[in-house]
Parts: C-alpha cells; sequence; structure tokens
C-alpha cells in the first residue's frame, strides 16, 4: 500500500510540474506577443513622426496612424480570445490580420509609396 501512495505523490508532482510548465510557456508567449506588439506600435509611431514633416508623403503618415490604432484595437479585441486559446495562436492570428491591413492602407491610403509609378509620384 505504501508503494501505491508514493507512486500517487510522484505522479501528483509530476502533473503539477508538467501545468507548472505550462503556464510558464503561456507567460513567454504572452510576454513575446505583447513585447511584438510594442515593437510593431514604436516602428509605426517612428514611420508617423519621420513623415510628419514631409510634404512629399502627406498621405503617409496617416496610412500609418490608421495601422497604430488597429495594432491597439487589435490588442483589445484579442484579448477575450486569448482566454480561451494560446497565446501564441492568439499571436499569429493577430499579426496575419494586422499584416494584411497593413498591405491594404500601403496600396490604397498611401499609393505614392507603393505605386511608384503614379503619376503625383512625379513633380
Amino acid at each position: 500500500m505504501t508503494i501505491f501512495n508514493n507512486l500517487k505523490q510522484h505522479n501528483s508532482k509530476v502533473a503539477k510540474m508538467l501545468v507548472d510548465n505550462r503556464v510558464d510557456v503561456e507567460e513567454i508567449n504572452g510576454i513575446i506577443s505583447f513585447s511584438m506588439l510594442i515593437l510593431s506600435s514604436v516602428i509605426s509611431i517612428l514611420l508617423f513622426f519621420m513623415t510628419f514633416f514631409n510634404t512629399f508623403y502627406s498621405n503617409l503618415r496617416s496610412g500609418y496612424l490608421i495601422w497604430f490604432f488597429a495594432s491597439l484595437i487589435m490588442l483589445i479585441l484579442l484579448k477575450p480570445i486569448q482566454r480561451r486559446i494560446s497565446s501564441a495562436v492568439t499571436m499569429y492570428i493577430g499579426y496575419s490580420i494586422l499584416l494584411i491591413y497593413a498591405v491594404i492602407t500601403s496600396c490604397f491610403v498611401t499609393p505614392d509609396f507603393i505605386c511608384v509609378t503614379n503619376s503625383r509620384f512625379t513633380y
């Protein structure tokens, strides 16, 4: 009987270690996704201020401002989803949506930046 009790205690310790490791992985994924959001926000703010005083790319700054606010809204919208699925899946879903959104805004909001052959690109 004592062997069975020892085995039961050992199994509960192993199960606790597995749960603790899963929590650590979730925390690491959450830190990675949050740091990627901070990095993308900093890059978009820098690009916004780099193009703020340049009148040649006057419509470029609105595209990056929209992209910055979209990343913040995406963080708010994905918080309830993040409780149900893992942080890594949330990160991949969110940033794939943001990548598609950034491509769309680059093509339609800032046509001078993408379409080099545009007539407004030349003086």
